[in-house]
């Protein structure tokens, strides 16, 4: 996958900004040397985060500063959403274009189009992963598949290895790495979601775990049993108390009765207010009714209106008796009403004090008994050693189901292939066969063995298993760590070639001023070689010192002739 050229467009003025053609090998963005002003902030990194753009990355990537992201280019900013700029990145593929549209805008006038199919925002991503690398999987992700290619961020400059901001990252390089070495029909055999599932699984119950305090269920079985059996003894004694026979009845009834009576209260209430609301309503009617006011309603109405037919007269009377005979019909009809209410009222109070006589009677009846008291103080106990049970035996199911679980999740994972014997065979194989590639650009490029290593490692706290890789080169100073990480991703674009894993044959990279010539000459012929794109930025007084690289510059810009031309 190579890159074939980047274009500007201002839709809003129908032109054209500009086009980068990239080159086989290395492709150099600088200055004009010709111009005494500043190379800062005229778009050599910039065209680094456009292509990056084009292919999913994050817009203010353009118009933020990378080293301070409160600083923002807002004349930047505004031009490209002002203008409606449109990038077109268009990709080699196996001798086939791929071309890629996308601008700056949201919602309606947003575009994401691949090779002319419009894809949502949500969409997009995925997209390009089954496009660019055959790879119909969610993870990895498209973001970390093109990761090592685009370094231009402090992070991705300065580390081989670990480019990605955030924590909790490992089993996402692991399977990044399973990708670069295996392809993706690793994914066949070691399933990354049910691995992921699982270990989100174990992360949760973790959690439920660490929620229960140190809740320790074989301790809480005796408590259990001791709960128990004072519930036993009481229910013995409460049978000793009880001397009628219909005690336990008499008591629900008295208890369904105050809930009647509640009811019916409330209801009561009900019927009140809908009668007050009624009597409001019907004399607030009776108050409506033009009589006395009609002459004087019917002069102001001429006064204003100038009405001098009589017919209108007569139409203004009938709209008044209209009026009147509707508020007289709709107060009988409300009056009607009201003596259903006040029926109601009646009958729910008679019920009310009915109930009231019976609860008397009942709870009378009770307070004469001597184990009255007594009794429901047992009842509240026994009730009360009843919930503690429940919630007992709650903690503990739940307590047995989660370690349950947990071991479960455990084994699914320690099960899987991928942690076999036999995979780490295998896996230690292509480690090898990539360190092959890696060491021998690092010998070329620096003279030294630099190699990729990895090892098996479990998370202390949710006990994870998951490969962890990394570079073994002791690098030290700033410029080595950035040709090691260059070195890095020359090799994996070897190694997936000779292999045939998909993958994206052109490296971006930022800050290579701290390469001498003799470096960069030597990655120079490698990439040249291999059929790989190298693009970086390099400010002219270096490239004025080795003027072979004069040669591979795609593009020169300055404060006169910036990247938008703005």
């Amino acid at each position: 996958m190579l890159l074939s050229r980047l274009t500007i467009y201002n839709e809003i003025k129908n032109e054209e900004i500009r086009t980068i053609h990239f080159e086989n090998g290395l492709n150099v963005i600088s200055n004009n040397e010709n111009e005494n002003t500043s190379a800062n902030g005229i778009g050599k990194t910039t065209l680094l985060a456009l292509v990056n753009f084009c292919l999913g990355g994050k817009g203010e990537d353009i118009f933020i500063d990378h080293e301070n992201n409160k600083n923002i280019n807002i004349e930047a900013r505004d031009f490209l959403e002002r203008n409606e700029v449109l990038l077109t990145l268009v990709l080699i593929k196996k001798q086939k274009e791929i071309v890629i549209n996308r601008n700056f805008l949201k919602g309606n006038k947003a575009i994401r189009e691949i090779n002319g199919e419009s894809i949502k925002d949500k969409d997009f991503k995925e997209r390009l992963t089954e496009i660019l690398f055959d790879f119909n999987k969610e993870k990895p992700s498209f973001s970390w598949l093109k990761g090592h290619n685009f370094r231009y961020k402090n992070k991705s400059v300065e580390n081989c290895i670990d480019i990605f901001d955030g924590y909790g990252n490992e089993i996402r390089y692991q399977d990044l790495f399973l990708f670069k070495l295996f392809g993706k029909d690793i994914f066949d055999i070691y399933n990354a979601q049910k691995i992921d599932e699982a270990n989100k699984n174990i992360k949760a119950i973790l959690n439920s775990i660490t929620a229960l305090k140190g809740f320790d269920p074989s301790k809480s079985e005796s408590e259990l049993g001791v709960i128990k059996n004072h519930i036993l003894a009481l229910e013995d004694k409460k049978s000793f108390l009880v001397l009628n026979e219909n005690y336990e009845e008499d008591i629900n009834h008295l208890s369904d009765l105050n809930k009647e009576l509640k009811e019916e209260t409330h209801k009561h209430s009900m019927f009140i207010y809908r009668k007050d609301l009624l009597e409001k309503t019907i004399s607030e009617l009776e108050k409506s009714n033009f009589d006395e006011d009609l002459k004087v309603l019917k002069l102001i109405y001429d006064e204003y209106l100038d009405i001098k037919d009589i017919s209108i007269h007569k139409r203004f009377e009938d709209l008044v008796n209209y009026h009147n005979s509707m508020a007289k019909n709709k107060i009988e009809f409300l009056k009607s009403n009201l003596e259903e209410i006040k029926e109601k009222i009646t009958n729910t109070s008679n019920w009310i004090n009915k109930l009231g006589e019976e609860i008397f009677i009942f709870e009378k009846k009770f307070k004469e008994s001597v184990a009255f008291e007594e009794y429901n103080q047992m009842i509240l106990e026994i009730n009360q050693l009843y919930e503690e049970k429940g919630k007992l035996e709650q903690k503990i199911e739940i307590s047995y189901e989660l370690e349950k679980n947990l071991e479960a999740n455990k084994n699914l994972i320690n099960d899987m292939p991928i942690f076999s014997d036999n995979f780490k065979i295998d896996l230690q194989h292509r480690v090898d066969e990539f360190n092959k590639f890696f060491t021998q650009v690092s010998q070329e490029v620096y003279g030294k063995d630099y190699f990729l290593s990895f090892e098996l490692k479990t998370k202390k706290k949710s006990g994870d298993k998951y490969y962890q890789f990394k570079s073994n080169s002791r690098v030290q100073s700033s410029g080595e760590k950035q040709g090691e990480a260059l070195c890095f991703d020359i090799a994996c674009c070897l190694y997936a070639k000779a292999n045939d894993i998909p993958h994206l044959s052109f490296i971006l990279n930022d800050k290579k001023e701290l390469l001498d010539f003799g470096k960069i000459e030597k990655v120079k012929e490698i990439v040249e070689k291999n059929n790989i794109q190298l693009v970086f930025p390099m400010l002219s007084d270096k490239i004025n010192k080795y003027p072979e690289l004069k040669k591979n510059i795609i593009l020169k810009l300055s404060q006169h002739e910036k990247l938008f031309r703005f």
